[in-house]
């Protein structure tokens, strides 16, 4: 019902149409018509909400007016309300990329990750994106740079549990030996968008190694968020990036 009103404003001439620095356009319809806010208000107030970006600032917004009632303004907070199941929504897979790590052995570490995972010797980049195509719903599947070989991990999926947490747990730490620590304190470990862009930077030997994964489905965000969990950090980047400054 929500879709069919937005649909039906978006008939209408646009008050903004504008391309991106990566070509993406964006389209922006208002809608006045008090009638038809209410109803869509009334469809929507039902729904379960997941906030797939900016839960820190939501929680920093409900806190500063739960602690500061007189400031009337603070009673509201724009959001953007995106259809989980719409088609051209998707995640990008952010890449853990290690740099600094004392005494790294890059040999070392690939035989761990032997001992750990069942492994493969990955041509490309292209050939690992291949390889995550094949369906694998009973495996964790990851890549691996370092010491100048690209490898591909596998190993079998634990029940509910997410790519992110196992990379985390026994790639990062149990191959590298990147602690949980590490990572909160954010020492030796970057997020790197854009498979080619993290293993350029192995190569180049700017980092010693990278974590390359493939990207969380929405489903999965969907099933970890309403069973009352919260995905783990860096493991989401929502696709395409709203011009937010288009409606402040």
């Amino acid at each position: 019902e929500a879709k069919a009103m937005i649909e039906a404003a978006a008939a209408g001439k646009p008050i903004a149409d504008l391309r991106d620095e990566l070509g993406v356009r964006h389209t922006l319809w208002r809608i006045i018509d008090v009638d038809v806010i209410g109803r869509m208000q009334r469809a929507m107030a039902d729904k379960k909400l997941i906030i797939a970006d900016g839960h820190h600032r939501y929680e920093t917004a409900l806190a500063y007016y739960r602690e500061n009632p007189a400031v009337t303004a603070a009673s509201r907070v724009m959001m953007t309300f995106v259809n989980i199941h719409s088609p051209g929504l998707a995640i990008l897979a952010t890449h853990r990329v290690v740099a600094g790590l004392p005494a790294f052995d890059p040999d070392a570490a690939i035989a761990k990750a032997r001992e750990a995972f069942s492994v493969q010797e990955a041509a490309s980049a292209a050939a690992l994106t291949e390889w995550w195509k094949e369906p694998h719903a009973g495996a964790c599947r990851f890549g691996l740079a370092a010491g100048g070989r690209l490898l591909m991990l596998e190993t079998p999926r634990p029940k509910e549990t997410l790519d992110v947490t196992i990379a985390h747990e026994r790639v990062l730490g149990g191959v590298l030996g990147v602690t949980p620590e590490d990572v909160q304190e954010q020492r030796y470990v970057r997020y790197v968008r854009g498979l080619e862009a993290a293993i350029a930077q192995v190569r180049s030997g700017e980092a010693q190694a990278a974590v390359l994964l493939e990207p969380t489905p929405v489903s999965e965000v969907a099933r970890v968020a309403f069973s009352g969990g919260v995905m783990p950090q860096k493991s989401t980047d929502f696709y395409p990036k709203l011009l937010s400054g288009l409606t402040i």
